[in-house]
């Protein structure tokens, strides 16, 4: 909740406890764009590793939450692997998206 561009922050509604997160409603900003998007197959090299992803595709590892939700990968470990197909939104979508979006910190 601290990380200004997590999942829990920008990628949804977020219950806040005391000692833990509650409930995550994800949203999806970001609709799918078969024309503008990215389609990249998980390798070796990426398997469990979606911040390495987002680096090389959005420019930004702390975007991870947006190719995760963006694909509907709640476990890492279980579904970012490899042979896995993945959607990556075009990067110029997801800034957009991003800037013009308020954050939730506020309410924090």
């Amino acid at each position: 909740m601290k990380k200004k561009n997590s999942r829990y922050l920008q990628g949804g509604e977020t219950e806040v406890f005391k000692e833990r997160l509650g409930w995550w409603e994800k949203r999806t900003d970001i609709p799918n764009d078969q024309f503008d998007d990215i389609r990249f197959v998980i390798t070796k090299r990426y398997e469990h590793r979606p911040y390495i992803v987002a680096k090389l595709f959005l420019g930004r590892e702390d975007l991870e939450w947006l190719i995760l939700q963006y694909n509907e990968i709640v476990d890492v470990i279980e579904e970012f692997v490899v042979g896995r197909e993945i959607r990556i939104p075009a990067k110029s979508r997801v800034n957009f998206s991003i800037t013009t979006k308020p954050t939730l910190s506020s309410k924090l």
